[in-house]
């Protein structure tokens, strides 16, 4: 197997500690959705996001886990109404994109 770049795996090192910064401060976020309250749709006839089923479909706030109405959390104030741009900073780092144009990213150990 052909290794990754050093650029690529120090990339991939400071993802993996964002990603983990962010669980340790925010524990409760779901991580099917990263807090987003929703996933691509894997149907490709369907509508774009549909909601996440560990947390906005099962009325669970995606940033909390705490019960909520009509996607509004009394608990910590998320809103599916919310500005996009607002969620940004609520949400989990995305998945880590390969630098060196590998599409999977494995560790490899000398």
């Amino acid at each position: 197997m052909t290794r990754h770049t050093e650029q690529c795996n120090l990339y991939f090192d400071i993802h993996q500690k964002q990603v983990k910064d962010f669980y340790e401060a925010h524990p409760n976020t779901c991580r099917t959705c990263r807090g987003f309250g929703f996933i691509d749709n894997p149907d490709p006839y369907g509508a774009k996001t549909i909601d996440c089923p560990d947390c906005t479909a099962k009325e669970r706030c995606p940033s909390c886990r705490s019960h909520t109405e009509y996607g509004c959390c009394s608990e910590c104030g998320f809103s599916e109404s919310s500005d996009p741009m607002i969620l940004i900073f609520r949400v989990a780092p995305p998945p880590f994109v390969c630098v060196c144009g590998r599409k999977e990213y494995e560790l490899y150990s000398d």
